[in-house]
């Protein structure tokens, strides 16, 4: 019996390879960089073994780990740990249950190697035997076709090691031209078409990671690939090149059939996109030029592209629905992994985000609708390129605010959340992440994005699961249950998390920063646990935020400062609250009116 095989990631460092060398071994793999589905697709698809990316951001992987080992459905699933620095969290990994921890940058043999006790049983061999069926595409990557031919620069310093290379490739249909040194490679990617670059860490005068930097300033990750070269045991330089951009690596002394799958996979994948600059640029619908991949999803991709028919050429948001990972003969593996039944419920989902947009794309704070098209079988949206910065990127970068940047933000989210309500519209996915702030610091405006889970009020749900992000989620939408004042809950927690720069969690407490009390019950009555006990309405906080004002115009002269450490009396309407608030308080808050008359 072929064995099931789930990967958790963020879609980074060597995964692609690693999901390629698993379905060529004969073992059915399933990926996601969904967190929100991963539990639910391990509950539903059972698989043999778990490969769980530990460095998650925000320790997402380790908490995952906690869930799939309480879960009585998934607790005795083996959980294989990989990790860039494994040694150090062998201890902890093992004490949470998992039965192994590996090195996440391992070479696919190796690392396959290590997981045959895990599995029952002996892998078949890497590369498929001939007459042995092609394997299954793999999910969350476009489907890879013949491999690309292209131009390949071998940087490496020793002489014999890049003459190695580039005669191997040449043999393989490639052109290969070599470079002895960093600033020979720069000066040869500046004066011809390279599509992709084998670039050792280790050189004198400029190493590789050097090279690379200068680069990455001119050419994304999509429109030159650059495969780092190093020693096995230069993990440093490995980590260090991924953080700097670098597509993938091989280790030295270089393994040409390993080097060459990987120079095909991200020769495949930039030719498809019309990435490669020995291509003619290709045009999705006639109009869009893909200029980098934005990231990858449970169902399909995201680029960042331009209009070429348009003055300007502006930039656009370009979503693709590949059927590769949700389609599949009925009871197969692949429509399990991605809980649908059929390829027509995902179309349907699809064609219901560009309908949304569609309809909301009037609100100048909201994405609009701007394509909805098939080509070559494939599905695409495209959508307006809202302008501004992630909250998340600026909460990470040590951005925190005052009351008055809070209730700024408050006001102009509820406008626009009111607008989405009255027009029957649940986002169901505010978050960080998915807000944008844009202008002048004086003129601060906000953008909500991504439609993905949005959902008509009264539409049928396509299947009964949690939609949403942990943390920021309401309650009743772990039911399924989502509510227009779900949205309420989840503005309530990103403002939380601005403030106070604690992310939400139900494990711990923390020390709230300073806030005006009536602010602070506003917040408190959002994010109550029962929705009944919630605001019911946009109208009805941005009422209780006029309150605010009209209670102290007379400190309007105040200082900033003084507006954010003054307690403030409270209006009759919020007393209220304070006297019935029950005892479902969010972590973020302790009581700093304790005492107040």
């Amino acid at each position: 019996m072929v064995k099931k095989i789930l990967g958790i990631h963020d879609g980074g460092d060597g995964w692609p390879l690693i999901h390629v060398s698993l379905k060529a071994s004969g073992f059915e793999v399933g990926v996601t960089d969904d967190l929100r589905m991963s539990l639910e697709m391990a509950v539903l698809c059972h698989p043999d073994l778990i490969l769980l990316d530990l460095d998650l951001s925000d320790l997402a992987g380790w908490k995952l780990l906690q869930q799939l080992k309480t879960n009585p459905s998934t607790a005795a699933i083996p959980v294989v740990g990989l990790s860039e620095y494994p040694i150090s969290l062998r201890d902890r990994a093992y004490g949470e249950g998992c039965v192994a921890c590996e090195f996440k940058l391992e070479a696919p043999p190796i690392l396959l190697d290590r997981l045959r006790p895990w599995l029952g049983e002996e892998p078949l061999p890497l590369h498929p035997s001939a007459g042995s069926p092609a394997p299954e595409p793999v999910l969350g990557l476009p489907e890879l076709k013949e491999p690309a031919q292209g131009t390949v620069l071998v940087v490496d310093d020793d002489p014999a090691a890049r003459r190695i290379l580039s005669r191997y490739l040449k043999s393989r249909g490639y052109q290969a031209i070599e470079a002895s040194s960093g600033p020979e490679a720069l000066e040869i990617v500046a004066q011809q078409p390279i599509d992709l670059v084998v670039l050792d860490i280790m050189m004198p005068q400029m190493n590789g990671l050097e090279v690379l930097h200068l680069l990455r300033l001119k050419h994304s990750t999509g429109r030159l690939p650059v495969i780092m070269a190093s020693a096995m045991d230069d993990r440093d330089g490995i980590v260090g090149a991924f953080d700097l951009g670098a597509n993938d690596y091989i280790t030295k002394p270089i393994n040409f059939d390993i080097a060459l799958a990987r120079i095909q996979s991200q020769l495949a994948v930039a030719s498809q996109l019309g990435l490669l600059p020995s291509q003619t640029p290709k045009l999705l619908g006639g109009h869009y030029q893909i200029e980098r991949p934005l990231g990858c999803g449970g169902f399909g991709c995201t680029y960042l592209v331009r209009d070429q028919h348009r003055p300007g050429k502006p930039l656009c948001v370009l979503k693709q629905l590949n059927p590769t990972t949700v389609s599949g003969e009925a009871g197969s593996p692949l429509s399990a992994w991605q809980g649908l039944e059929t390829l027509s419920a995902a179309l349907l989902g699809f064609q219901q985000e560009a309908e949304m947009l569609e309809r909301v794309g009037s609100h100048p704070h909201l994405p609009q609708l701007l394509a909805y098209f098939e080509q070559d079988q494939q599905h695409y949206l495209v959508q307006q390129f809202m302008p501004g910065s992630p909250l998340d990127r600026l909460q990470a970068q040590g951005s925190r605010w005052t009351a008055p940047q809070a209730i700024h933000f408050l006001r102009q989210m509820l406008n626009i959340l009111s607008y989405l309500h009255q027009d029957g519209i649940i986002h169901r996915d505010i978050k960080p992440a998915n807000i944008l702030q844009a202008g002048d610091p004086d003129q601060v405006t906000y953008n909500l994005v991504d439609f993905g889970a949005a959902v008509s009020r009264g539409d049928q749900p396509i299947y009964s699961m949690f939609i949403g992000t942990d943390g920021y989620a309401s309650p009743e939408q772990y039911e399924g249950q989502p509510r227009p004042n779900s949205d309420l809950y989840a503005l309530g927690q990103v403002t939380l998390e601005m403030l106070t720069g604690q992310a939400p969690s139900g494990q711990s407490s923390c020390q709230v920063y300073p806030l005006p009390p009536t602010l602070w019950h506003i917040l408190k009555k959002m994010t109550e646990a029962d929705p009944n006990r919630r605001y019911a309405s946009c109208e009805a906080v941005l009422q209780d935020l006029d309150l605010i004002e009209a209670e102290h115009e007379p400190e309007k002269a105040a200082s900033a400062q003084d507006r954010l450490l003054t307690p403030l009396a409270l209006p009759d309407q919020l007393r209220k609250v304070k006297q019935t608030a029950g005892s479902a308080w969010p972590t973020h808050f302790r009581d700093e009116s304790a005492g107040m008359s």
